[in-house]
């Protein structure tokens, strides 16, 4: 009995050491979350509201483990931030009821943190918090030339200046604080410096609420800093001179793309590249100045002082595919400067840029004809180029769903289109859709037209030799039908149409009847063709006599029927004869 309690005593003792592990150094579910504040991502930093307004915060999409979280098995608890008398920091109080996934304050009251505890039923933990400032201080700005408020680029704008011309920038403060104290400090300069040029007007450290400056050639950007003892806030003023300059940029003839004063175009790798920025001025000459850099070659000036460069695209490296090279172009005539900043680079050849999808088996497959290349600057607007030049992945999609019929208003405007003996063979539905870094955005028009096809089913290729089949494509399209021209390939059966419009395509074709060629029927037979063909000779001298005398006719006597008779009866008296002679002979 002793050994087997012992036995038994021994064995629990191995599975309490054994599952000790499990229990104590399980590892704690990972919580995921996205913190929301206003219905916009919050990525922690400091948000500056007014004292009154209303705030909303929120944790969405709440994850735990990669899953999402069941609603029952997670809790939430709210706390804010206070000043503690007794302990330096800040210190945190839960918030009674305040137990869902988001909280909102009525009325905001100087609160610098908001925290939010998220507890998993196994004990699992985290939390977040969301940091404010009371936005005590408000900015207006004013000039002593004519000055409007920018509310998309938030600057001050003074506008049809010329070079010598002097303005005067006023900033004017307002806080919600009792005593408060201003401070001010002014920088800032001309806009646009070429690399081998000198910045004019630089102003640092200015420290009154207005500041004075004298116009020169092209922009002219100030910025002040501002503070009443508790909020810091920046005002802009940019001074812009009388348009003079009249420019445009293209790369072999194309737009490229822009963004955030950039152009980006995207070229094969040595490729020869042509860049023109034509310009007129109605003041002095323009000139031109340009500049180039890559990534292994600092910026330097190069000869070129016309209004173009031709230049051969550097091929890409294992190590960096993108690889970039930047022109840049300052065009001046004195009062006005135009600066240009173009970045090209190469695509990964290794990483296909455009994908066809068909949606339906009964769906017909399509292909974009069009390269990646010229794709991404058809397809892509600026932000998409530059985020792809940075690594972003990048997707260019086409769907097509073939459909059965289509909405009553579009038929009848693809019916109006169609012509003498033309039949509809099928309606396509093709989207064309960008996914960029994971965000994915419908395309509805391109830049410029590219080339697709599609492999037409046996149902509508010409199987009768007697007629001749065309083929056209209705594009409908924000309720307007076009009709398209499209080639078919009679080897690969592919239907090839350009277009930079995506919505509802039908597939239109025309059945010709064959004309046959027929030979004359020859009603004569000459022995010799030259005889046959050879003209009446109608100048052969003749005997006067001959020429004048009638021909004779055999008149109709009406004796055909006597000269039948007798000839009958001749016929049967010769078989009579030849019957008795026949019968003499065997009697």
């Amino acid at each position: 009995m002793k050994l087997k309690r012992v036995l038994s005593l021994l064995l629990s003792l191995v599975l309490i050491v054994a599952l000790f592990p499990i229990a104590v150094f399980a590892a704690p579910s990972q919580i995921q979350y996205t913190m929301m504040l206003n219905g916009e991502r919050y990525t922690y930093y400091t948000y500056l509201v007014k004292r009154g307004e209303s705030i909303e915060m929120a944790l969405e999409n709440v994850m735990v483990d990669g899953q999402p979280a069941p609603a029952d098995k997670v809790s939430y608890q709210w706390s804010e931030s206070f000043t503690d008398p007794s302990r330096p920091g800040l210190a945190f109080r839960e918030i009674a009821g305040a137990t869902q996934n988001t909280y909102t304050v009525d009325s905001y009251a100087g609160v610098e943190q908001y925290m939010c505890d998220i507890v998993l039923e196994d004990g699992s933990r985290t939390s977040c918090t969301f940091y404010f400032a009371e936005d005590s201080l408000t900015l207006s700005g004013s000039a002593s030339q004519p000055c409007t408020y920018n509310e998309e680029y938030d600057e001050w704008e003074i506008k049809e200046l010329s070079v010598g011309d002097t303005v005067t920038l006023t900033v004017t403060p307002q806080s919600t604080l009792e005593n408060p104290t201003y401070t001010y400090s002014w920088s800032g300069g001309t806009v646009y410096i070429p690399p081998d040029g000198a910045s004019q007007g630089v102003v640092t450290n200015h420290t009154a609420n207005t500041l004075t400056v004298e116009k020169f050639t092209g922009e002219q950007r100030y910025s002040c800093e501002v503070s009443d003892g508790n909020t810091t806030k920046y005002i802009y003023f940019v001074l812009i001179p009388k348009k003079t300059i009249t420019s445009a940029i293209t790369v072999n003839g194309n737009v490229p793309g822009t963004y955030a004063g950039t152009y980006i175009y995207v070229t094969n790798p040595g490729e020869e590249v042509k860049v023109e920025i034509p310009a007129s001025t109605t003041g002095s000459n323009v000139n031109y100045s340009w500049y180039y850099t890559n990534e292994d070659t600092p910026i330097h000036k190069i000869t070129e002082t016309g209004n173009s460069v031709t230049h051969k695209k550097s091929t890409f490296t294992e190590n960096n595919p993108y690889a970039w090279e930047v022109f840049e172009c300052y065009i001046e005539d004195g009062n006005d400067l135009i600066r240009y900043w173009l970045m090209l680079f190469c695509l990964d050849p290794e990483t296909p840029l455009a994908e066809a999808k068909k949606i339906g088996a009964n769906t017909p497959k399509v292909s974009i004809q069009t390269s990646d290349t010229d794709l991404a600057n058809s397809a892509l607007e600026g932000k998409d180029l530059q985020y792809m030049q940075m690594g972003a992945p990048t997707e260019i999609i086409l769907t097509t769903e073939m459909k059965g019929t289509v909405a009553d208003a579009e038929k009848q405007a693809i019916d109006n289109q169609l012509g003498k003996n033309s039949e509809i063979g099928m309606y396509l539905d093709m989207n064309l859709f960008k996914d960029v870094a994971g965000e994915q955005t419908q395309i509805t028009e391109t830049n410029s037209e590219i080339r697709l096809s599609i492999d037409l089913p046996e149902t509508l290729l010409n199987q009768d030799s007697k007629v001749t089949r065309t083929y056209q494509m209705i594009r409908m399209h924000d309720g307007v039908a076009e009709v398209l021209d499209c080639t078919l390939d009679q080897e690969t059966k592919k239907l090839t149409f350009d277009t930079d419009k995506f919505s509802t395509y039908t597939v239109v074709f025309t059945d010709t009847t064959v004309t046959e060629e027929t030979t004359p029927t020859d009603t004569t037979n000459p022995s010799d063709a030259t005889e046959a063909t050879k003209p009446a000779d109608t100048t052969k001298p003749t005997d006067a006599t001959e020429a004048t005398k009638p021909v004779a006719t055999n008149p109709n006597t009406g004796d055909e029927y006597p000269v039948a008779l007798f000839t009958m009866t001749f016929l049967l008296s010769l078989c009579a004869v030849v019957v008795l002679l026949f019968r003499k002979r065997y009697v």
